[in-house]
């Protein structure tokens, strides 16, 4: 499932297959061009649990900087904490925007989808000069995990703070304003199986999240395999995955 951020609308749409990254209201020049944002990223769980603190953080950093690093391991969970924080803070802003960040080459494909504009050697300027003559936006560099990246990232492929604000989320822990993601406090385990799974089993799902070290993606393969399980029982999961990891 993917899903749609439309800040025209200010809501979430969950649709299937691909769909476009953005729309354009714009009056001729590119000076007027405002961006209506849709992004073709994952919505939010709907067991999102816990993980205010990391919100409330969110909200205390960006009132201080204007660019901030969520990091941690992959398959923490930063992504899915951006995406509450803009669910939650939607109408502050007047733009919101995701960059996936996994080359040089995305950021600039991406760059254009946003502007609806061709990908040349003008897209990179075409996006910095939008951020000149918008103000009140938000921008989520997502996934900036490679180091020779990173070194350029700032002077050449982000677009200016002046006007907005900007998140980066990353594997990489040497930064500026950073906010370190760890993986869920055992009483959020719990409580995000029980959402996912709908079993009402406390001792089951305690000893299951700390089979997997509270790891937020493997308690949410864990929780969906369960979910769509005949027998559904955290008992059964955790045979199962003891004879795999015994293989």
């Amino acid at each position: 499932m993917k899903g749609v951020y439309n800040i025209g609308k200010n809501e979430f749409s969950e649709i299937g297959g691909s769909v476009n990254y953005s729309e354009i209201i714009h009056n001729k020049k590119f000076d007027q061009y405002k961006i209506i944002m849709q992004t073709n990223l994952q919505m939010i769980s709907s067991n999102f649990t816990g993980r205010e603190k990391y919100i409330k953080a969110i909200d205390d950093l960006l009132d201080k900087k204007d660019v901030i690093v969520l990091s941690g391991n992959g398959g923490i969970g930063k992504t899915q904490i951006v995406l509450k924080y803009i669910k939650l803070h939607k109408k502050q802003y007047n733009n919101i925007a995701f960059v996936n960040c996994s080359s040089k080459e995305n950021i600039i494909q991406e760059y254009s989808q946003l502007l609806s504009i061709d990908n040349d050697e003008n897209t990179l300027g075409n996006m910095k000069h939008w951020a000149g003559l918008n103000k009140n936006y938000l921008f989520i560099y997502d996934n900036l995990d490679d180091e020779e990246l990173k070194s350029e990232f700032f002077n050449k492929y982000m677009i200016s703070a002046a006007n907005g604000k900007i998140i980066i989320t990353s594997r990489l822990k040497d930064w500026e304003n950073i906010i370190e993601i760890n993986k869920f406090e055992e009483i959020e385990s719990i409580e995000f199986l029980t959402k996912k799974t709908k079993l009402d089993n406390y001792n089951g799902a305690k000893f299951l999240s700390k089979e997997l070290d509270n790891f937020p993606l493997a308690l949410e393969q864990a929780g969906a395999y369960i979910k769509n399980s005949i027998k559904k029982s955290y008992e059964n999961y955790i045979e199962k995955y003891k004879k795999t990891e015994n293989r």
